[in-house]
């Protein structure tokens, strides 16, 4: 699943997907979160930046595509189960959780 893919299905599942300040915390970010009141998944922009600076803009846009994937599942599960959302994910985007929490970890203090 490509990021237009994914912003695709967000809207076909009548989301709206946004790229927000979701704070600075270093050690436990929130990478994304989905509010069913709002309908909306959030992506946090800083993460995305950052990675971006420092992976590629490739690598950012995957793990957008992967927290969007993740939210999406919340959304259609209306489970908060994060392991079955990590796995609806990898299985959607073909990427692990792991590589995108390694390389959050590694970046250096904003």
């Amino acid at each position: 699943m490509t990021l237009v893919d994914a912003v695709r299905a967000a809207r076909e599942a009548g989301l709206q997907v946004l790229l927000s300040d979701l704070g600075a915390s270093q050690k436990r970010p929130i990478l994304a979160e989905y509010d069913p009141r709002r309908r909306t998944i959030a992506v946090n922009a800083r993460i995305a930046r950052t990675l971006s600076n420092e992976r590629g803009e490739s690598f950012a846009r995957r793990f957008v595509a992967f927290a969007i994937a993740h939210e999406l599942h919340h959304h259609r599960s209306g489970s908060g189960d994060e392991r079955a959302a990590h796995r609806a994910a990898r299985a959607a985007c073909g990427d692990d959780v792991a590589t995108f929490e390694a390389a959050i970890r590694a970046l250096a203090p904003r």
